[in-house]
């Protein structure tokens, strides 16, 4: 789905997932999106208790600390820059104010609704923009908020091909693909 910018985001996608909601009946739903869209699928099971599960391939969940958070700097190819944490906070503080930043932080809303969710969360091990931290961020709050929470976080090989805000090698994505097969198996 397309959505509007900033602060209307989460309203829109929680729009088209209570339509889908609508059409679907008692069907199970999963929600899968990549960046912006990860995030915003993170936070339909934040504000939907029976969101299945939902895929974030690289999506930001605590922008309230990714600005101090490491990530891959291909200067130096190690992870040592807070330069794209920076970026990508900045972006959220701009379209959402600074205030506002813990409502769209999936981590930050990590209750019971949110750990109703099954989350697999995926990133590219050279991602310059959201660091890996961000799945553990998640993870974390989602285990304190229930020890039954389901979270699978993979840092994917650097290699050639496309994935997120960086690159990843045939089987690190032939494994993640894997993992949200099997995630998705009940659909």
């Amino acid at each position: 789905l397309t959505y509007r910018p900033c602060g209307r985001t989460v309203g829109d996608v929680l729009w088209f997932y209570d339509r889908a909601r609508t059409w679907f009946g008692a069907a199970t739903i999963c929600a899968l999106g990549t960046s912006a869209g990860a995030q915003l699928a993170l936070l339909i099971g934040a504000n939907r208790p029976d969101l299945y599960c939902a895929v974030s391939q690289a999506g930001p969940t605590e922008l309230s600390a990714i600005q101090s958070e490491r990530s891959y700097n291909p200067a130096t190819g190690l992870h040592d820059s807070t330069l794209g944490g920076r970026v990508v906070h900045n972006l959220g503080a701009a379209a959402f104010g600074e205030e506002n930043l813990p409502a769209y932080s999936p981590a930050a809303r990590a209750s019971a609704t949110l750990t109703n969710t099954r989350v697999l969360q995926a990133f590219s091990a050279d991602d310059k923009f959201v660091p890996f931290q961000q799945a553990a961020d998640l993870g974390d709050a989602m285990r304190a908020a229930s020890a039954a929470a389901y979270v699978d976080n993979v840092q994917l090989a650097t290699g050639t091909s496309p994935f997120g805000h960086g690159l990843a090698t045939q089987d690190a994505l032939d494994d993640f693909y894997g993992r949200e097969e099997r995630l998705v198996a009940v659909l």
